[in-house]
């Protein structure tokens, strides 16, 4: 008997250690599902389709712009070398 209050006293703190060390990985376990919900609920993807067509769209429109510039600009050069007075 009187071993038996020692043995328990040890048994009970062998088990609140163990407990202890138990509920920190439970709670590390609960901390990383809630980052990992965060980082889910952030990462949302965009579809960049349409803006791609549209730049596209809107470089063809450019070069064609440019391509007429450069036609008017050859007409504006062969007006100016002109000997006539209206054109002046």
């Amino acid at each position: 008997m009187k071993n038996l209050l020692p043995k328990l006293q040890q048994i009970v703190i062998v088990l609140s250690v163990v407990s202890a060390i138990g509920g920190g990985f439970y709670s590390y376990g609960v901390l990383n599902q809630r980052i990992n919900q965060i980082e889910a609920k952030t990462k949302k993807s965009v579809n960049l389709t349409p803006i791609k067509e549209s730049v596209a769209t809107l470089s063809t429109q450019t070069d064609g712009l440019e391509k007429r510039l450069d036609r008017l600009e050859g007409r504006m050069d062969k007006l100016g070398n002109n000997d006539n007075p209206l054109a002046q």
